[in-house]
């Protein structure tokens, strides 16, 4: 079994052992948090880190661990995009690529813009009982 992957494999020739983006999501539309299978360094993130929308790159402000007073090797980071996202860029293909993992889709979790409204659940919902 690989971390990260749901497929089974029998030959071992198929299976892609590059590390991966476990779960990416959009937090706010210039924030994307996300847990990778292995640590970054996030202070050497600017020749690493790349965010396309609709394949064309869209500017990063910072990369920085997730968590308050994390270490800067970490795997979970957020990161700070330098222009925020309009309802029309999430709704297009939004993609991202760190050096030596597996590309990943960002997915939009939280409907943070104002004035969009839905009948379908973008991501998953948490109730308090």
């Amino acid at each position: 079994m690989v971390q990260g992957q749901r497929d089974w494999f029998t030959d071992p020739k198929k299976i892609d052992i590059l590390p991966r983006v476990m779960r990416e999501f959009l937090n706010s539309l210039n924030t994307i948090d996300t847990f990778l299978t292995n640590s970054v360094n996030t202070k050497k993130w600017r020749q690493s880190v790349r965010v396309t929308v609709n394949g064309k790159n869209w500017p990063i402000e910072s990369v920085y661990p997730a968590l308050p007073g994390g270490v800067t090797k970490t795997n979970y980071v957020e990161i700070k995009l330098a222009r925020v996202l309009s309802t029309y860029d999430v709704a297009d293909l939004v993609v991202l690529k760190i050096k030596g993992f597996s590309p990943s889709v960002v997915y939009a979790y939280k409907a943070t813009i104002q004035n969009f409204t839905t009948t379908v659940n973008l991501g998953l919902s948490i109730h308090p009982l």
